[in-house]
């Protein structure tokens, strides 16, 4: 598995071709000069789905769950780990915090790892707070919606306002639909 850079472009390269690709780069590293200091690697993912946006003319919000969700498959394959002994996206979901560390080292190496507070409300539902701008609440969606394409499930995901109005944090729940498998099955 690549970093996260590394994946993002690989699947722009795939979704949308190398000149949407070469467009998305030079778009994303553009504000840069050679002297300046590099972007953490927060900063540079975000200035990355920016440039898809505004190359694609798409709303950021969908490109970052659409990121997300195809983020899913490569990890998985890279790490088996995370979905062994995993029943569905809510035990996963209930887990993060242990794989998360796992996971967010091995794509973006030195990141800090945030603690994602989890609240199981009932068999079926999780509800999950991390630090992060909403921009970062559209691609754990989409991730949260890959996950569930993994397991052959339907989730839905309903963004919460964050407790206090604390515009730094991102509020998630994530319920399994009643008809638990997907059309596919």
């Amino acid at each position: 598995m690549g970093t996260l850079r590394e994946i993002l472009v690989e699947i722009v390269r795939r979704e949308f071709g190398a000149d949407d690709l070469a467009a998305v780069r030079t778009l994303a590293d553009g504000g840069r000069d050679q002297g300046s200091v590099a972007p953490t690697a927060g900063a540079e993912v975000a200035a990355f789905l920016r440039a898809v946006a505004d190359v694609r003319g798409l709303d950021p919000d969908t490109v970052h769950a659409s990121f997300g969700r195809h983020l899913v498959a490569p990890v998985f394959a890279a790490l088996p780990v995370l979905a062994k002994d995993q029943s569905g996206t809510v035990s996963l979901a209930q887990s993060v915090n242990q794989w998360l560390p796992m996971v967010l080292s091995a794509l973006v190496p030195g990141i800090n790892v945030p603690v994602v507070d989890v609240e199981l409300l009932d068999l079926a539902t999780v509800r999950l707070r991390f630090p992060g701008s909403p921009m970062l609440a559209s691609l754990v969606d989409g991730v949260l919606v890959g996950v569930s394409e993994h397991f052959g499930e339907r989730i839905n995901v309903v963004r919460l306002a964050p407790r206090g109005g604390v515009a730094s944090m991102c509020a998630l729940e994530v319920r399994l639909d009643a008809e638990r498998r997907g059309a596919n099955d």
